[in-house]
């Protein structure tokens, strides 16, 4: 699995040696309210308009705020304490953390030493790697490298804003029936999970940066994605639905053509709507919160989500409907990997397949969604 060392250590001497936290005390400024608009109709544009008016998303960037500029400013101040640490490393005391800090960062940017010694110090890993055959072989491999103190992390990305699927609390923490099997899964390698979260555009992103080892955020296994992510075997199946203001003109699927309507950016439901609904007038969230947000605040005239999400939130908000129609467009939901790692996907399958013949993955789609997996995921246990 991946590890990111210098990140966390860097972070670590950063604190050590500024005596505390890395940035300053601020105050609220009351000027960044946008008094021009009611909190009462949109408080997110009352609050946010000022903000996301002066910060335009980068030009490499899907999503910018306040978070992704905290992460930028980090990673410069952890780069400045590294570089500083390098230069002081040989007269620092010596097995300090500044001079162990300073020589782990040099070594790693010593350019010629590493291109002289080419890859020659981890021929010996890549060989055992390399003989990797069976879901069994990974297990032995992964406890081997634990007991050496490494691998001892295993990343996964789960959705923060999709209940009962994956919803991050306010103390940081996750729960939900994909943050149980995500668990379920690192104990049965014998790591330690980190839970990392994403959406629909940095689902592959993030696997294509070694940030994380597998995805289990809701990821339909699309033909079309199937061309760039590597996906298992199913472990569970949902459709959209349809949400919407009680008194709208929608009665079924087709009356959200030519509406505005509110999608997860990057979801299948994106997908859904562009395609099978040509002149909805299609608005673009990066958090599924938002999509319910904006029916609710009358941004949009519909939103388009699982059919278990508005379901949900047609039955909390009495304002709220859903079409009552079986799901559009069900979809098969897998576990999603970088394409070309079949020995990883064939564990992962073989995985899935023992928690489906076990009885879990009902129990905990029973205990989350209060209804038992679909057939077509079910009946893949009874080979097992």
């Amino acid at each position: 699995m991946h590890r990111k060392v210098l990140q966390p250590l860097a972070l670590a001497v950063s604190l050590a040696l500024s005596g505390g936290s890395a940035f300053a005390a601020s105050s609220f400024d009351v000027t960044e309210l946008d008094k021009s608009i009611s909190p009462c109709n949109d408080f997110n544009d009352f609050v946010n308009a000022k903000w996301v008016a002066k910060n335009p998303i980068p030009a490499d960037r899907t999503r910018w705020g306040a978070f992704d500029q905290l992460r930028e400013h980090s990673l410069e101040t952890q780069h400045d304490i590294a570089e500083k640490a390098a230069k002081g490393a040989d007269g620092a005391k010596a097995g300090s953390i500044d001079q162990k800090i300073g020589w782990f960062y040099r070594s790693g940017m010593d350019d010629a030493a590493v291109e002289k010694a080419g890859y020659d110090p981890i021929k010996g890993d890549l060989a055992k790697i390399d003989a990797l055959k069976t879901p069994s072989d990974i297990v032995g491999w992964l406890t081997d490298s634990t007991s050496r103190g490494r691998a001892d992390v295993f990343q996964v990305a789960v959705l923060p804003d999709f209940p009962p699927w994956a919803v991050q609390k306010p103390d940081g923490s996750f729960q939900g029936y994909e943050i149980d099997i995500a668990h379920e899964l690192a104990d049965s390698l014998g790591l330690k999970l980190k839970l990392v979260s994403t959406d629909g555009d940095s689902r592959l992103p993030l696997l294509k940066s070694n940030r994380v080892d597998v995805n289990i955020s809701a990821w339909t296994a699309t033909n079309e994605r199937a061309q760039t992510a590597g996906f298992t075997i199913p472990y569970d199946a949902h459709g959209a639905g349809v949400l919407f203001k009680k008194g709208a003109d929608i009665k079924s699927y087709k009356d959200i053509a030519g509406k505005t309507v509110a999608v997860a950016r990057g979801s299948t439901n994106d997908t859904i709507v562009t395609k099978d609904f040509p002149s909805a007038k299609v608005v673009r969230f990066d958090a599924i919160a938002d999509v319910i947000s904006a029916v609710k605040t009358g941004k949009v005239q519909a939103a388009v989500e699982s059919s278990y999400t508005v379901a949900q939130a047609a039955k909390q908000d009495s304002s709220l409907q859903a079409i009552s129609d079986p799901p559009l467009d069900p979809q098969l939901v897998s576990m999603g990997v970088l394409p070309g790692d079949q020995v990883w996907i064939n564990y992962l399958n073989n995985f899935i397949r023992n928690l489906i013949a076990s009885g879990e993955d009902n129990q905990l789609h029973e205990k989350w969604l209060q209804e038992p997996l679909a057939s077509i995921v079910s009946v893949q246990g009874n080979a097992a």
